[in-house]
């Protein structure tokens, strides 16, 4: 399965990249290309070495092309860059694409933290992701209360539940 992760540049798309390669073919993307496919460099090159496996499958490219190649597509984005980000390439998923969205639109302050969608009175991630769906039914929200730093180091163990909601049950389980 190809498994794109818009934002794979960043922590989280790391972690997911990390744990994921093992068993199947990651595709990097990120606005710069160039950037996606050293990132994906760097990550072959860690998970060979932790899984002991040469047949590691992670490579880089733009956003739009990664978005357009991918089987599951996993936005690994900021709240804030959701309908710029969605608008481009959502239309363009193929229309099998499963699209998961672990966004959570919080945001830290000084005694914890704020979801922005409430204080600001702003439509939840889910909502802004699906406005772009071709198919609304193969989105699936998920892994919204992973932590960043358990994620991108693939041999600590996830111990967290995990919600995994959408309105297909074929994309959910695929998830």
């Amino acid at each position: 399965m190809k498994i794109g992760i818009i934002g794979g540049t960043g922590g989280m798309g790391k972690g997911f990249a990390l744990r994921w390669c093992n068993k199947h073919q990651i595709l990097i993307g990120s606005r710069d290309s160039s950037r996606a496919a050293s990132t994906a460099d760097e990550y072959t090159k860690t998970a060979k070495e932790i899984f002991n496996n040469e047949n590691i499958s992670v490579s880089g490219n733009d956003n739009l092309n990664v978005a357009k190649e991918s089987d599951v597509l996993v936005l690994s984005i900021p709240y804030q860059n959701i309908d710029s980000i969605c608008s481009e390439l959502l239309p363009n998923v193929k229309d099998e694409c499963i699209v998961i969205s672990p966004i959570v639109p919080m945001t830290k302050t000084d005694v914890g933290f704020e979801c922005v969608a409430i204080k600001e009175n702003k439509p939840f991630s889910h909502q802004t992701v699906e406005k772009h769906m071709k198919d609304k039914t193969k989105l699936v929200s998920a892994f919204h209360v992973i932590s960043e730093k358990k994620l991108i180091n693939p041999t600590l163990k996830l111990d967290y539940d995990i919600f995994v909601a959408g309105d297909n049950k074929e994309s959910v389980e695929v998830v």
